[in-house]
């Protein structure tokens, strides 16, 4: 880890200093970070904090999106009716770009019902089931006293398979979230695969759109057809993985 530290701050260095030295630097996501830096700000402090974010980008980003594309790639091959309507729109977007390229981010917010299909396994699955806080002073949760310094654990997944919140809550059903509206999901608190609030998900809608990139590739080109004692989720390991893997017949 420490190494990767290293490494990772090298890089944050050397980008400072060629922007202090007005060189021309990639228009990316660490220089997107660094315009809102001012010189007087600069230090240890800034670059640490630039650490764990690119940390938590790469490597947090990275199995959490691995998971959700596995497990709504495994609830679509055994719905061809759900895959059809992904395929159709993938054929629709990817159809329209120059090979070589991908598609706009407009093109890719078109692709509702592929959204809805990630959502909905969000839902189900609860990548990330549960979420933990620390308060850092006295208060009150639903009439029970929270004293300071008290670590609260929230179950997400308990929230997503509430009858009361989601009928039929363990059926994956994708059309719950085509025409629904984010703000009543945020406003509700019933949908938090990404947590609400000041410190929910910075990565979510780089997430979902690179999610639909490569579903969208993947369907274009491919069928896939579920092999058989799939699904079973792994007792342990977070974010939530198949238990054994996840196998399919690809033509």
């Amino acid at each position: 880890m420490r190494e990767l530290d290293d490494a990772i701050i090298s890089i944050v260095r050397a980008r400072w200093r060629k922007k202090q030295a007005g060189e021309d630097v990639p228009d990316d996501v660490l220089e997107r970070v660094l315009e809102q830096v001012r010189e007087d700000e600069y230090g240890a402090d800034v670059e640490t904090q630039l650490c764990f974010e690119i940390k938590t980008f790469l490597l947090a980003g990275h199995e959490t999106s691995a998971a959700m594309l596995t497990w709504t790639l495994h609830e679509l091959s055994k719905a061809p009716d759900m895959m059809r309507e992904v395929k159709r729109e993938s054929d629709r977007v990817f159809g329209r770009t120059r090979k070589g390229s991908l598609p706009t981010r407009d093109q890719l917010a078109s692709m509702e019902y592929t959204l809805a299909a990630f959502k909905e396994t969000l839902r189900l699955y609860s990548v990330v089931p549960v979420v933990t806080r620390v308060a850092v002073e006295d208060d009150e949760l639903g009439g029970t006293r929270v004293p300071a310094g008290t670590t609260v654990i929230m179950s997400l997944q308990g929230v997503h398979h509430r009858a009361d919140l989601w009928p039929e809550p363990l059926k994956y059903d994708p059309a719950r979230f085509v025409k629904a509206d984010e703000n009543d999901e945020m406003r509700d608190f019933k949908f938090l695969p990404f947590i609400q609030g000041p410190r929910n998900c910075l990565g979510q809608y780089l997430a979902l759109l690179e999610a639909r990139v490569v579903l969208g590739t993947l369907v274009r080109r491919y069928a896939f057809a579920p092999s058989k004692a799939q699904g079973k989720k792994h007792t342990k390991a977070i974010p939530i993985a198949p238990a054994n893997g996840m196998h399919f017949t690809v033509s």
